[in-house]
């Protein structure tokens, strides 16, 4: 009773200061302050942040990818280690739940940036159709606000409450800048960034970043063409064990019992997993890089 009772613990306690270091004082008024629209020198203005603003500021953020599976890993190692009293096996068990879970995670936020990297160029698409019509960039952002369809509707949502708030629109960008830390979208940023500190003609300034957007948008997919053979063959190489412990077992089912009924067995069992996981992580990240 007392192991279940301290894996509970160790749990809820690293959960707890998971919750402590992304929710300190100043970083919780600075999410205020993000949600609500109030300059970075005014107070923050104490409304509820809904669900998903949270959820969507979580799959941006790498520091939350990075701290979410610790309490995951920490349960699953200790559960490990209560069922077969190995702290070798607990340890391994730990550390595959950790990176599945960032894996996981990881794939998450990479698709919801792919999203939004397709829908950037309907953004500045509008924002020069906006400026060509004779509105100004921030009733530009307010029609992307109201735009529906769009993911980022909400960010610029945010925006234009910061500048109805008093902020100026160098400071709305740069809040939407480090909220959701882009290259594409910096790129789109600092166009409005320096037309607003040297002017110009920003309709030209924008069809010519629509122009670059399209140029990167047709590379990352010639680079995902030539990463296809290098992921799949991460699948195979995972998938691979899996089917031969399939078709030993169905040949010969007694072969694979001392794996999983002997504590050696168990211990080469969870090493597999891991070197397992440990190389499709690898890989991911050397893909990922060459991606982005």
């Amino acid at each position: 009773m007392m192991i279940p009772a301290i894996a509970i613990a160790a749990f809820v306690i690293t959960s707890f200061l998971i919750f402590r270091v992304l929710s300190r004082p100043r970083a919780r008024r600075q999410r205020l302050e993000r949600f609500a629209g109030s300059p970075p020198s005014k107070p923050g203005i104490p409304v509820q942040i809904p669900l998903r603003y949270r959820l969507s500021s979580m799959i941006y953020s790498k520091r939350y990818i990075k701290l979410l599976p610790v309490p995951m890993a920490l349960l699953t190692a200790l559960a490990s280690m209560t069922i077969a009293r190995n702290f070798l096996m607990g340890a391994l068990w730990g550390a595959s739940t950790y990176m599945v879970a960032y894996l996981i995670l990881s794939a998450l936020r990479a698709k919801q940036i792919d999203k939004i990297n397709s829908q950037l160029i309907d953004v500045v698409d509008s924002l020069v159709g906006s400026i060509k019509a004779g509105l100004s960039l921030p009733q530009a952002f307010q029609i992307l606000a109201e735009e529906p369809s769009l993911s980022l509707s909400s960010e610029f949502m945010g925006v234009v409450n910061r500048i109805q708030l008093g902020s100026t629109v160098e400071q709305a960008l740069e809040w939407l800048s480090s909220r959701i830390p882009i290259p594409d979208l910096k790129l789109v940023i600092s166009v409005l960034l320096i037309y607003q500190d040297v002017g110009g003609d920003l309709s030209y300034m924008l069809e010519k970043t629509a122009d670059a957007l399209r140029y990167r948008i047709r590379l990352k997919r010639e680079i995902r063409r030539s990463t296809a053979q290098t992921r799949l063959s991460a699948v195979i190489g995972v998938a691979i064990p899996f089917g031969l412990a399939f078709f030993i077992y169905n040949l010969n089912p007694g072969f694979l019992t001392p794996l999983y009924t002997t504590r050696l067995g168990l211990i080469l069992l969870s090493l597999g997993l891991a070197m397992s996981v440990t190389g499709v992580m690898i890989i991911y990240k050397i893909v990922r890089g060459i991606e982005f």
